[in-house]
């Protein structure tokens, strides 16, 4: 009974996947609980696109160790904030600005950046930061 269970269910993972990969969208959405297999589904969806300029972007640092460990030949994993920063430095040489960014459709938008004088973000800068991201939100 055990094992009909456990074969049953790497079948329906199997088609799951095979679903996710056979769809045409270019944005896929996974959503599921811890140990499921995301981030072997993220490895299989990154393989099937072939292209050498694949990226992951995550909020969380520890996570961003993790996949690079078990993607890091097929994508380029980053914090939101390391990839910005990453940006400003390939375009502009060596920038110490603290960006802040706005992900909107297919547009990458560094909001406002600001040099940082102390651990604490400046009033001031995010209030400039969240009133701008407002204005592109309402265009």
């Amino acid at each position: 009974m055990q094992i009909d269970f456990l074969e049953n269910q790497a079948q329906q993972r199997t088609a799951y996947l095979n679903r996710i990969l056979e769809s045409g969208h270019l944005r896929k959405l996974i959503v599921a609980g811890p140990g499921t297999g995301k981030t072997f589904t993220f490895g299989a969806v990154f393989k099937k696109s072939g292209g050498d300029s694949n990226l992951a972007l995550t909020f969380i640092r520890k996570l961003v160790e993790e996949m690079a460990i078990d993607l890091g030949e097929v994508v380029e994993v980053k914090t939101f904030h390391a990839y910005c920063k990453k940006l400003l430095h390939e375009r502009n040489g060596r920038v110490e600005l603290i960006p802040f960014c706005l992900l909107t459709g297919r547009q990458f938008v560094i909001l406002h950046g600001f040099r940082k004088k102390s651990i604490r973000t400046p009033e001031k800068e995010i209030q400039t930061a969240l009133r701008r991201m407002n204005e592109l939100l309402e265009e």
